[in-house]
């Protein structure tokens, strides 16, 4: 009898803890697992070692050289786009500094101060999924060259659970190429690195895509995504928000979903930033 009884206290136990646990401690915890379970595996053989393999690369080789510049095309610039446009265009200080033009602009700049080699953009946005979730994300960018970006983010968050408040934090790294530049529209993309921290503590190759739509002064439309290769698991970010642009300075409001694991959370996003 007395078996039974504690018995059934520990799975009633059980069961409560489980229910009880927060969404950020449940993402911790397949964060954790998938690096603890991710292996690899190698093999090798000999067998082909007298397999003469130079006339299979002399039949691909041609095969290469056009794949090559397609994706170079693709990727970065066509043979066409080498008189257009979008390759001469020049970088604002910040959005609609000339009236309805964006960060691009075709034409030459009356003033001297019209053109500039690099910029700083910080945005911060407070985050708040319910009342028991919430957090900050912080971001910072550094535009150089016209085409590309570096750029860093640091996203914290809270959640208030039965046995105390639940944190996640996690860093990312990118660096970017603008492959359309125009003056009412950009995209980009590259690769970059993450941090998650607290009980985590793991990096994890990093893809990021985005883009940016002047829609009219002082409006514009914006939308980044970031994904994370973390073990055997992954971590995504997407962030959607819609900016009002005062000079060097903007209001935004909007929307922030986060994979964490198989944790998905969605927030509503306020925040400021300011363009150097």
């Amino acid at each position: 009898m007395i078996r039974s009884i504690i018995t059934l206290f520990l799975i009633l136990f059980i069961s409560l803890n489980t229910v009880a646990q927060t969404r950020l401690a449940r993402a911790k915890d397949d964060l954790k697992k998938s690096s603890s379970s991710s292996s690899i595996s190698s093999s090798n053989s000999d067998d082909d070692d007298d397999i003469d393999y130079s006339f299979l690369i002399e039949l691909a080789e041609p095969l290469v050289r056009v794949v090559g510049f397609i994706s170079y095309g693709i990727l970065v610039e066509s043979e066409w786009e080498l008189e257009s446009n979008m390759h001469f265009a020049r970088f604002t200080p910040y959005p609609y500094a000339f009236d309805n033009y964006g960060d691009y602009i075709y034409e030459e700049p009356k003033a001297i101060d019209g053109i500039t080699p690099a910029r700083v953009t910080i945005n911060n946005n407070f985050v708040r999924a319910d009342s028991k979730l919430w957090g900050n994300h912080l971001n910072g960018q550094l535009r150089f060259e016209k085409r590309f970006s570096i750029d860093a983010g640091y996203l914290q968050l809270f959640e208030q659970g039965p046995f105390g408040t639940e944190s996640f934090s996690l860093f990312n790294f990118t660096a970017n190429y603008y492959r359309i530049r125009t003056p009412n529209f950009m995209l980009w993309y590259g690769p970059g690195i993450t941090y998650v921290g607290n009980e985590v503590n793991q990096f994890g190759f990093t893809l990021n895509g985005g883009a940016e739509w002047f829609l009219g002064k002082p409006i514009g439309l914006y939308a980044n995504y970031k994904h994370a290769f973390l073990g055997s698991d992954s971590v995504g970010i997407l962030e959607s928000r819609l900016k009002y642009h005062l000079k060097r300075y903007h209001l935004s409001g909007g929307f922030e979903r986060y994979r964490l694991g198989s944790v998905f959370i969605s927030n509503v996003a306020f925040g400021v930033g300011a363009t150097f």
